[in-house]
């Protein structure tokens, strides 16, 4: 897959479920910003974007004293975010259009960069990391939520369907960029460019039929089982029969999905 495509796309379906997922899991997110010092007359680079929905929220946060530079590759993804920058009449979002890969600037005093779930996707995690340390001021953190352990995430009771698509999602990343699981590797890697590893937080989470975490992941699979059957490690037959199973799965009382595992990661630029 090249770096200038987004590995799950920008349809308008996608937008939807990333601004779902924004909800889901806000909550943390703020606790993580809150535990990493964010505050007013901040800083802050948010890389990998997407929409902007934590673009906005990191906006309103350092007020206008502040300042967040959201980048994103996918030009839908930033049109939407300017637009909702007019919408909310804010004026200390910069929005930039293209990859980490390519980006570069003279700007090397920001307080914070916060990546959600972007090293996962990406083959030069290390590279990146030397990059971003020259945009930080000394003392500077970096603030990172990443996936630790994709193979967490299973069904309860166990559903043969539920498991083909889930290997087949496993074997799609093998095929792709990037180590899906790269939180188990982050602290080593920014230890070695000198950052002090402050706080290590795993994220674990349960959903049950109709809560969010539920609707979250299975919302994911409805999109990326599309894909997978394109790229043949999934049938429509499988997708199929999962979705007729799906009801009598979901009036279990007893079933529950555990999510992907998750790491957060506070670091300072020393």
């Amino acid at each position: 897959m090249s770096k200038k495509e987004y590995i799950f796309g920008s349809q308008d379906i996608e937008l939807n479920r990333l601004g779902f997922q924004h909800r889901v899991w806000l909550q943390e997110t703020i606790d993580l910003w809150k535990r990493a010092g964010i505050s007013i007359g901040m800083k802050i680079f948010d890389i990998g974007c997407g929409p902007g929905f934590t673009t906005i929220d990191l906006a309103h946060l350092v007020g206008q004293n502040g300042s967040v530079v959201g980048l994103d590759k996918s030009k839908k993804f930033t049109d939407y975010l300017n637009s909702s920058v007019k919408v909310n009449k804010l004026s200390n979002i910069q929005v930039i259009n293209e990859s980490i890969h390519d980006f570069d600037t003279n700007e090397k005093d920001f307080d914070i960069i916060y990546l959600r779930w972007v090293l996962s996707w990406v083959d030069d995690v290390e590279e990146i990391i030397i990059k971003l340390s020259k945009y930080l001021r000394p003392g500077g953190k970096i603030v990172l939520q990443e996936y630790y352990n994709w193979h967490t995430l299973k069904l309860h009771p166990q559903n043969s369907k539920f498991n083909v698509i889930r290997q087949g999602a496993f074997e799609s990343w093998f095929q792709t960029e990037g180590e899906v699981n790269i939180g188990q590797e982050l602290p080593k890697l920014l230890s070695k460019h000198k950052y002090d590893i402050l706080s290590l937080k795993p994220l674990s989470r349960i959903g049950r039929p109709g809560d969010m975490v539920w609707q979250w992941i299975m919302g994911f699979l409805k999109i990326y089982s599309e894909i997978l059957i394109e790229m043949n490690l999934l049938t429509k037959n499988d997708l199929e029969e999962f979705k007729k199973e799906l009801t009598n799965i979901e009036s279990d009382q007893s079933s529950f999905l555990f999510a992907p595992q998750m790491i957060e990661i506070i670091a300072t630029k020393k």
